[in-house]
């Protein structure tokens, strides 16, 4: 979450990020609609200085910041949906048990994939895979 200030359409995108999916403030019943510069120019002038509660999210080109429109004229907290990078494997990483199955046969099915002579076998391979995507 985020918490949206009254006055500020400026916010930065969380650490690891790569793709934000979906941005809904608390007091609203609907998610923002992703909009462009573009598409705000040629639809109005002088947006940039209307305020209101913000049904819009502008994330055009910046890549570290993401812009709400209207700029909001009440505090609010917004709930956002991302693709975050991966974390980093160590012997400490808790895996969830639903997904432990399922990593173990990726995992299987990539080793028996490996060009190696003594290693590579296409029908373990085979096996793992169809068991993973199941």
């Amino acid at each position: 979450t985020i918490a949206v200030v009254s006055g500020e359409n400026e916010y930065s995108y969380p650490s690891g990020m790569i793709y934000l999916r979906r941005a809904k403030l608390n007091s609203q019943d609907r998610p923002l609609r992703f909009r462009s510069y573009k598409e705000l120019d040629e639809l109005m002038s002088g947006w940039q200085a209307h305020e209101g509660t913000p049904d819009s999210i502008i994330v055009d080109f910046n890549t570290t910041k993401f812009y709400l429109y209207p700029t909001p004229d009440a505090n609010d907290t917004l709930s956002i949906t991302v693709v975050a990078e991966p974390i980093e494997f160590t012997d400490e990483t808790q895996i969830p048990s639903r997904f432990a199955y399922a990593l173990i046969d990726w995992v299987c099915y990539r080793a028996f994939s490996v060009g190696d002579v003594d290693m590579q076998n296409r029908q373990a391979a085979a096996g793992y895979l169809e068991s993973f995507a199941a």
